[in-house]
């Protein structure tokens, strides 16, 4: 019984990795499901870890092979122990790496090295004073066995504090009957293009325009902006700005998936449906669908039409607590030169985020856009932002550094566009289209001060290009969709003056340190 109790403390121990980075109201905010990504693959571990333990410390192998076995694994569980601990205290370690790290490397190896030397220097550290206490080593196995108990009970207290576990089922008041929609004659497509900066991309003289044919010959014909700034610097308020039409001053993350928005006169606006522009359009909230990643869409507007969204990490799958290290260890793989080209796409697609992200959103694309149901779709995109694994891959061009992965990125938004426009001129004729296009923020490592974004709209079937050259606000997208869908605005000279008339607010931006 003692050892069945010390196998299962440390297999919760292990689990305790995976499931303590969850336990705050900013990473709760964006879990689409409690049970099914953070309890049932912790549950799964400690089942299939149990039974490992029992059966390496026991009478089946010789005690050589069973010292070495507890040896390193109390040295792995020691490390797994001390990030449940940094986690618990609401304080990653991957936080320490600016301060080990020289800042003028490009963020993305300035990570990954700072994390080896991490990993690395625990791991010396461990191992020295274990194995200078090795005589100690079955009384340190037990204190980590307790530590697995007690991580698991904090995780509840936590829970409770974070009045998480207590949240009311979200009941539909749209009765079933209303969930399939007639083909609409008006829609609205809005598309966001995550971290697409206009300097680097659309802007003469920035060395892309040759590169993105589609983008030209979509500003050919459209209404564009000069100088067109987002709401939000981060991505996490700046598309619930968007979808709100508030005019950030400051957001707060709170228990319970709430988050609230501080517009210009310090008035909170909770982010949900009834704030958001699906609550007000004209033909209702099953008028509409959204295709993207990172917000829990589906979570927050679970009566759509449709929905599709990825969770920006590896979590959710049965295996992903037993593979919690799967982030960083794809990391340090892909930097292997040659790597990109030869790991086989189920390996990238379980175990990159961001890859999946790329592929679940441009694979339900052409399907979401054929839809003559839905009269307004919004679809988040996770191009040009780095990594550009995906890109790579379909265009089968290594890239030696940062600055041409984004390049190549901003290629493979233009293929996007393409195929956006391509999908929209089939439907011209059967329905009256707006599209809107731009992005969440700026590229934040090429600028700390906010930068301008791309804004083009275009009424599908439109000719003749109308630019704005003075600063415009994205924010007003919401306002300006929702005044097409209802006709009061219909042609690009109507929807550039709704646009020139506009009032326009500066971007806001949380300050380092800031507390959501």
């Amino acid at each position: 019984m003692i050892r069945l109790n010390i196998a299962i403390g440390l297999s919760l121990l292990y689990a305790s990795a995976y499931f303590m980075g969850f336990l705050n109201p900013l990473t709760l905010y964006f879990v689409p499901s409690f049970f099914d990504y953070v309890v049932y693959p912790s549950i799964v571990t400690v089942f299939c870890l149990v039974p490992v333990i029992l059966m390496m410390t026991s009478s089946l192998f010789s005690a050589g092979i069973k010292r070495k076995v507890v040896f390193f694994g109390a040295i792995a569980l020691t490390i797994v122990a001390i990030k449940s601990a940094f986690d618990a205290a609401d304080y990653p370690w991957v936080k320490i790496v600016p301060l080990i790290m020289p800042a003028i490397l490009e963020p993305a190896k300035r990570l990954f090295l700072g994390k080896i030397v991490l990993l690395g220097g625990g791991f010396i550290f461990v191992f020295g004073v274990l194995h200078l206490s090795r005589t100690r080593l079955s009384q340190w196995i037990r204190f980590l066995s307790t530590l697995g108990y007690a991580f698991v009970f904090l995780a509840i207290y936590r829970c409770i504090a974070l009045d998480f576990i207590f949240q009311p089922a979200l009941v539909s008041p749209y009765p079933k009957s209303e969930a399939a929609a007639p083909t609409v004659a008006r829609r609205v497509v809005w598309v966001i293009f995550d971290e697409m900066d206009y300097t680097l991309s659309l802007k003469s003289g920035s060395g892309m325009s040759g590169a993105l044919p589609n983008f030209s010959a979509l500003t050919a014909r459209a209404i564009s902006a000069n100088q067109a700034f987002s709401p939000g610097q981060d991505t996490v308020y700046s598309i619930p700005a968007l979808l709100t039409g508030t005019a950030l001053s400051g957001i707060t993350i709170k228990s319970q998936n709430r988050l609230d928005l501080w517009d210009q006169q310090k008035k909170i606006i909770r982010f949900g449906l009834e704030s958001s522009i699906f609550s007000q359009l004209p033909g209702g909230v099953r008028s509409a669908t959204v295709l993207g990643f990172y917000h829990p869409y589906c979570k927050i507007f679970s009566l759509l039409q449709s929905c599709g969204t990825t969770y920006a990490g590896n979590a959710g799958r049965w295996f992903d607590s037993l593979t919690f290290f799967s982030v960083p260890l794809m990391t340090a793989v892909k930097s292997i030169k040659g790597s990109i080209r030869i790991l086989p796409e189920s390996v990238l697609y379980n175990f990159d985020y961001m890859y999946r992200a790329s592929e679940n959103v441009l694979s339900s694309l052409d399907k979401t856009l054929s839809n003559q149901h839905s009269a307004f779709d919004f679809i988040h995109v996770n191009l040009p932002h780095l990594p550009n694994i995906y890109v790579q891959r379909l265009l089968k061009e290594p890239v030696e550094n940062d600055t041409s992965a984004y390049k190549q990125n901003l290629i493979g938004a233009d293929i996007v566009v393409g195929r956006i426009v391509k999908n929209l001129q089939l439907l011209s004729d059967k329905q009256n289209i707006l599209l809107i296009v731009s992005s969440d923020h700026w590229l934040r490592t090429n600028s700390k001060q906010p930068a301008s974004v791309p804004f083009i709209v275009w009424k599908v079937g439109a000719s003749e290009p109308i630019i704005l050259p003075d600063r415009i606000s994205t924010v007003h997208s919401k306002k300006l969709a929702l005044d097409f869908l209802s006709g009061k605005l219909d042609t690009q000279a109507a929807l550039s003056d709704a646009l020139r008339r506009t009032t326009y607010y500066e971007t806001w931006s949380a300050p380092d340190g800031y507390k959501y």
